[in-house]
């Protein structure tokens, strides 16, 4: 049986100055090596749940494990990735020396170590011979490419990422999907993505979870029974994936005015 990595208990997050909750009473677990998403309305706290499980927010009620431990700073091992990568770069650094940074403080890690360890992290997502380029003078995919190889470079045990994919073109979000697919297979890094699109989400994911509206809070739990290895064309036409996205968008619609999670093909305004 898959050994329990993270585990989230009745959290809460409650923000005094706004007067309002952002989550109430999250539930759930991931295990080693699981590929799990989180979608839900827009403001139902997803972001903020990233947030607290790497750290960087105080649940106010409940509590956040990660490898048995509660989290009470940034856990080690675990990487955030943003959906704002032209942000989370540094332009007056080249490529490489982005991907090294994270890496400086790394015990045991000679320079040419670290070095060698990036140049390897580029080559697998597809940017080898990029390294001396800066940020600036690459596409918004490729930026995005070198966030995800400075991820990677950490090692991490848990990854998060937190809509990564929805600042590029629809063409370029479906090759960061492939690449992210490959890379999960290739090194089997448990992965917590947020996302507000749900085909993604289910092309992606081993589980689908799904938030109500704000505050959020877990109201279905969707096992994403697909075989892998997955494609764009074969797996998003498969029956099996129609009945999933049927599903999720039902539970979303359940919980918003019907016209804002309608799928397409199934009445609504358009």
């Amino acid at each position: 049986m898959s050994r329990i990595v993270l585990e989230v208990v009745d959290v809460s997050k409650e923000f005094s100055e706004r007067q309002r909750a952002a989550l109430q009473g999250v539930s759930f677990s991931v295990t080693e090596g699981e590929f799990v998403a989180i979608v839900g309305p827009s403001g139902c706290g997803k972001s903020t749940l990233l947030k607290c499980v790497c750290g960087l927010l105080t649940p106010s009620q409940g509590e956040i494990r990660v490898e048995g431990r509660r989290v009470t700073g940034p856990p080690p091992g675990v990487v955030l990735v943003f959906q704002e990568y032209n942000r989370s770069l540094f332009p007056w650094l080249t490529v490489i020396q982005n991907v090294m940074l994270p890496l400086r403080k790394r015990k045991g890690l000679t320079p040419l170590d670290r070095e060698g360890l990036a140049l390897r992290m580029l080559a697998a997502v597809g940017l080898d011979g990029f390294g001396n380029h800066y940020p600036w003078e690459l596409s918004g995919g490729m930026q995005q490419r070198v966030a995800i190889a400075r991820a990677l470079a950490f090692q991490p045990r848990i990854l998060l990422m937190d809509e990564p994919f929805g600042s590029v073109d629809a063409l370029t979000r479906m090759e960061l999907e492939d690449l992210l697919l490959n890379l999960w297979t290739r090194f089997r890094f448990t992965t917590l993505l947020v996302t507000h699109d749900v085909d993604e989400a289910i092309y992606l994911a081993d589980r689908v979870l799904v938030f109500s509206g704000s505050p959020g809070r877990v109201v279905d739990d969707v096992p994403v029974d697909l075989p892998r290895p997955r494609d764009q064309i074969t797996t998003r036409s498969a029956a099996a994936f129609a009945a999933l996205r049927s599903r999720i968008f039902r539970e979303i619609g359940s919980r918003r005015p019907d016209w804002v999670a309608t799928p397409p093909g199934e009445g609504g305004p358009r």
